[in-house]
């Protein structure tokens, strides 16, 4: 076994301890190891490593149970933070809300900034303030509101300053912090998915942003289906109308967003068969959900589509993968990037 890959099994079992300890208040070294699969002696190393850091603090002995007490450990959730960063575009300004938040998702300050054009410049300079004031900002997470790959921003038209960007890299070259990009709906996806037992279910998840148009995360088996391009999920594509001619009919036409949704669970339904499809936002009322449901029961075939699930706003678990996905770029596990 070489130098390297010792370095890369300790620092793949440290995550491992670190992902555990997140998940709970008080760890001891027997009950890490049976999380982990890592033996006592491993976690033990582990944990002693971690508190002379203060990445891990001890709390008071567990009651003994007819032998000496156990130590116990708790992970100190302040000792890295996270920029959570969410990039908005609706017609009257595109702004940026920059949340900076510990590894269990409590917020320590939170900074807007809004302009008719956001300009990189503007983003970085919202970003730096943050940055300068925090030095433990261990990764940097971006919900962007259009195609992602591969850390570059592909959005066309509507939202010309930023179209073809390498946000990703750009960011990271400035701060030098780890830095992750991803599409709004498909961390909204991300984060709903996270959230359920089965952590291998399929799912499509339908976000509708205020003021923008619908959008459509994916997770198969587990894993967040992007595609070759990073187009995988962009359902506005199935009506094959511009833009400006879906605007329209959303604005004047009854139940137009219901039959928007409508066309995009068959062909979901038909190519991925996911065991649900969430729908989530706030312009999607009461009665639309109606609409859309008396629809899927007038199908030939209406057991043919799967659950649906309904959700006010995809907000919150937009946040949720945000989170997830800035923990994930700082505590990598094994070759993840």
């Amino acid at each position: 076994m070489t130098g390297g890959d010792t370095a890369q099994i300790k620092k793949i079992n440290t995550n491992l301890v670190r992902r555990a300890m997140l998940a709970g208040e008080a760890w001891t070294k027997d009950t890490l190891s049976a999380r982990t699969g890592l033996s006592t002696a491993t976690c033990r190393k582990i944990l002693m490593e971690m508190l002379a850091t203060g990445e891990a603090a001890e709390l008071s002995l567990a009651d003994p149970k007819g032998g000496r007490p156990a130590r116990r450990f708790r992970y100190n959730r302040r000792f890295v933070l996270f920029l959570l960063v969410r990039i908005d575009n609706s017609r009257g300004a595109q702004g940026v809300t920059a949340s900076l938040v510990d590894s269990g998702g409590e917020t320590v300050r939170t900074v807007e900034y809004s302009a008719r054009s956001l300009t990189l410049e503007a983003l970085l300079a919202t970003l730096g303030e943050l940055v300068r004031e925090h030095p433990r900002i261990g990764s940097i997470a971006i919900s962007y509101p259009g195609v992602v790959y591969h850390g570059k921003t592909v959005n066309w038209a509507t939202w010309p300053i930023l179209n073809g960007l390498e946000l990703g890299p750009e960011i990271q070259r400035e701060f030098g912090i780890p830095v992750a990009v991803e599409n709004d709906i498909n961390l909204a996806a991300w984060g709903y998915a996270s959230g359920l037992s089965c952590r291998k279910a399929d799912i499509a998840y339908i976000g509708i942003p205020e003021e923008s148009m619908p959008g459509c995360g994916l997770v198969i088996g587990g894993e967040l289906l992007r595609g070759s391009r990073g187009f995988a999920g962009e359902v506005m594509f199935i009506e094959n109308l511009p833009r400006e001619e879906l605007e329209e009919r959303l604005r004047n036409r009854p139940h137009a967003m219901a039959e928007l949704v409508w066309a995009m669970l068959r062909p979901i339904t038909a190519l991925l068969d996911p065991q649900q499809v969430v729908i989530a936002g706030k312009i999607f009322p009461a009665e639309e959900r109606r609409y859309l449901l008396e629809k899927c029961e007038k199908m030939f075939r209406h057991e043919f589509l799967p659950h649906l699930v309904f959700r006010e706003d995809h907000l919150a678990d937009n946040s949720a993968g945000l989170l997830d996905f800035a923990r994930r770029r700082f505590y990598a596990v094994g070759n993840e990037d």
